[in-house]
């Protein structure tokens, strides 16, 4: 893993270029949000054998209070 806090404080000049970076793809849309989708707490079984499996794109949110 990356230890980001870790790497914000010992390379801020670093940092504040990764995030111009950032934000400019952003802005021009070279990088776009992944899609969220929300399933029902009930559909959880089937969500994770997805996640598990890799066929998920995006972010999944399970809600509860069906």
């Amino acid at each position: 893993g990356v230890d980001w806090g870790g790497a914000a404080r010992d390379r801020e000049d670093l940092t504040t270029g990764l995030l111009h970076t950032l934000s400019e793809w952003v802005e021009d849309e070279s990088l776009k949000a992944a899609p969220v989708t929300a399933k029902p707490l009930s559909q959880a079984p089937d969500v994770l054998t997805k996640q598990v499996s890799g066929n998920l794109i995006g972010k999944w949110v399970l809600q509860g209070g069906e």
